[in-house]
C-alpha cells in the first residue's frame, strides 16, 4: 500500500490534492488526518492549515483511476464550452443590519460577556458609504467592553467593521455603544474643554489636554469653537495627539516670532501643527471654523470623522498584507 503526506487548507482539499498525486479516486483511499489548525479569530489572523496521511487501500492501484488523454480531450472542450458563457462573479450583497448584530452578538458570546446587541439606529442613506447602524451593548456585564477612555469598545468596533465589510464594495458602518456610554463620554469631554478654557483665560497661557482619540479632539475643538477668548490646536503624533487650549493674546504675541524669517518659516505660522502641517481638526487659521463652512449634527460629523479613520487603517492593513 502507497501512503503519502499532504497539508492543505481542508481536509477535502488536502485529500484531494493527495489523491491526485496519486492517480486514484476518494473512494480508494484511507484517511488519517495529522494536524489541524484553524486560522486567528474568524479567520483574520492566519490561515487554516490541515496536514493528512493518505493511504491507498489494499487491491486498488495507484494511477489506475487517471484517466487516460483521449477521455479528458471531449471533457476538456466541454469544460471550455462552458466557461465561454459562464456569467462575471455576481457582487456580494450588501452586509445587513441583522447580520451586523449577529456579528456583535457571537463576538460577545466567544468572549463569553453577559452581554445582549441591540440595534438602536439604523440609516440607508442613498450617496455611497452612507448605510450605517448604531449596535448598544446591554447587560450586567457590558462595562467590561468600555476599556480605559472606550479604549476596547473602538476596539471591538473596528474588528466588527473589518469582519463585516472584508472584500464587500458596499460597507456598512457599524457603530457600538454601551448603554449609553458615548453620550456620557461626549458630556465629559465638554466638562473637561470648557474648564481648560477658564483655565487659560485666567492664567493667561495655554493648557495642554491629555492625548485623545481623533473624534474626542474633534468634540473638544467644537466645544470651545464659540468661545472668542480661546483658540483651540492640536500637537503631536498618533496614538499620543492632544488638544492645546490657549488664549487669544498669546496667539498674537506669538505670531510675529512665528511668521518671521522670511522662507525659513513658512510651515510654523498659526493654524500648523509641530510638523509645518495646518491641522484638518481645526476649521481656520483663527482655530475656529470659518463663516462659510457649516458643521453636520453631532451624529453624523463624529461617525463621519471615526469613519475616516477606520478606513485609513483598513487600507493600510490591505496593503500590508499583499506586501
Amino acid at each position: 500500500m502507497k501512503t503519502i503526506e499532504q497539508r492543505g487548507k481542508s481536509v477535502e482539499d488536502a485529500v484531494e490534492r493527495a489523491c491526485a498525486q496519486l492517480g486514484v479516486t476518494r473512494d480508494r483511499v484511507e484517511v488519517e488526518v495529522l494536524e489541524e489548525q484553524k486560522g486567528g479569530l474568524f479567520g483574520l489572523l492566519g490561515q487554516p492549515s490541515v496536514l493528512v496521511r493518505v493511504t491507498v487501500k489494499e487491491g486498488a492501484h495507484p494511477g489506475s483511476d487517471v484517466p487516460t488523454a483521449s477521455a479528458v480531450a471531449p471533457v476538456a472542450e466541454h469544460v471550455e464550452d462552458a466557461q465561454l458563457t459562464e456569467a462575471e462573479p455576481a457582487t456580494p450583497p450588501p452586509p445587513t443590519v441583522e447580520a451586523a448584530r449577529a456579528l456583535v452578538q457571537s463576538i460577545l458570546d466567544a468572549m463569553e460577556v453577559g452581554a445582549t446587541a441591540t440595534v438602536l439606529s439604523a440609516t440607508e442613506a442613498a450617496e455611497p458609504g452612507g448605510r450605517q447602524v448604531l449596535i448598544d451593548l446591554v447587560g450586567d456585564e457590558s462595562g467590561v467592553l468600555i476599556g480605559k477612555y472606550g479604549q476596547t469598545l473602538y476596539a471591538l468596533q473596528y474588528l466588527v467593521n473589518i469582519i463585516l465589510n472584508k472584500g464587500n464594495p458596499h460597507p456598512l458602518k457599524v457603530w457600538l455603544d454601551v448603554q449609553g456610554y458615548r453620550k456620557r463620554r461626549e458630556e465629559s469631554l465638554k466638562t473637561v474643554a470648557r474648564n481648560a478654557a477658564a483655565r487659560a483665560k485666567r492664567q493667561g497661557r495655554k493648557v495642554k489636554l491629555e492625548p485623545l482619540p481623533i473624534h474626542e479632539r474633534r468634540i473638544i475643538h467644537l466645544t470651545l469653537q464659540d468661545d472668542k477668548a480661546v483658540f483651540t490646536y492640536s500637537e503631536g503624533e498618533e496614538p499620543n495627539r492632544y488638544v492645546i487650549v490657549a488664549p487669544v493674546n498669546e496667539r498674537s504675541a506669538e505670531r510675529p516670532e512665528r511668521r518671521g524669517g522670511g522662507a525659513s518659516g513658512r510651515g510654523k505660522g498659526r493654524g500648523r501643527s509641530s510638523s509645518g502641517h495646518r491641522s484638518r481638526e481645526r476649521g481656520g487659521a483663527s482655530g475656529r471654523p470659518s463663516s462659510g463652512r457649516r458643521f453636520a449634527p453631532r451624529d453624523t460629523s463624529e461617525w463621519d470623522e471615526a469613519w475616516a479613520q477606520l478606513e485609513n487603517e483598513m487600507k493600510a492593513k490591505g496593503e500590508e498584507e499583499q506586501g
